[in-house]
């Protein structure tokens, strides 16, 4: 992953996407289990630790998958999301990379030129529905803004989900783990719940630290750096002296 990583975003795309899920994951999951050691109040050993053993244990598929990075797993069908992006590198190193996460199951990191998405344990159900949203920016070189705009669509399509994506995980006498994800399940209800302008420019909002009103003008117009008034995609220079 590293040498993919120094070599840029089509190298990293030439990975198998479990590797890069199993990266990204191993990240997620580690910064949570180190939280759970930690407590709220340093100064006091004995007070609540910063994530609870119940909020941990919502992540033990995401727990048993990362295993695949040690013992063989076949799966059938990725367990997650991933999307893969290049990005503009600003000339000063510490701001060469960031990682964002969220509870919600998302993960998202920049290093260097590349930027990755990674949604967790939902059967590749939001790459079914960003794919063609995202598809056209993989051949730009995103500003880190555009970048966190585009984590906001993410973040938002995850929220708005009304169904958990269904799998079966099997071990054999012999060891061999096989896990079967996003079977169909029962309910007819539909995946996502309506997208609304609004409620999306609440997370656009923080994602960019901006306020609302800066984001959203009602009834319908939403803020964006992905494309100018023209509706073309809208190139911006990470080194221009405007950001961070």
């Amino acid at each position: 992953m590293v040498a993919a990583l120094e070599k840029g975003p089509g190298a990293v795309r030439q990975l198998p996407e479990l590797d890069i899920y199993l990266w990204i994951g191993k990240i997620f999951f580690s910064i949570l289990y180190k939280e759970h050691l930690l407590t709220h109040d340093r100064g006091k050993p004995k007070s609540k630790s910063i994530i609870s053993r119940n909020l941990l244990s919502r992540l033990d598929l995401q727990h048993l998958y990362l295993q695949a990075a040690r013992v063989p797993i076949e799966f059938h069908g990725l367990p997650g999301s991933l999307f893969v992006f290049e990005l503009q590198v600003h000339r000063n190193l510490k701001y060469q990379f960031n990682y964002w996460d969220s509870l919600d199951m998302i993960a998202t990191c920049r290093i260097g030129n590349v930027g990755i998405m990674a949604v967790f344990d939902d059967g590749g159900i939001i790459k079914d529905l960003m794919e063609p949203v995202f598809a056209e920016y993989y051949s730009k070189a995103l500003h880190p803004l555009q970048f966190e705009e585009l984590t906001a669509r993410l973040a938002y399509s995850v929220l708005r989900m009304q169904r958990t994506a269904k799998s079966v995980t099997i071990e054999s006498p012999s060891g061999q783990v096989v896990s079967i994800t996003r079977l169909p399940g029962l309910s007819r209800k539909p995946w996502f719940a309506p997208w609304v302008n609004e409620d999306y420019a609440r997370v656009l909002g923080l994602m960019l630290k901006l306020p609302l009103e800066l984001v959203f003008r009602p009834p319908d117009e939403l803020y964006t750096l992905l494309r100018n008034d023209q509706g073309d995609f809208c190139k911006m220079d990470v080194n221009d002296g405007n950001w961070p």
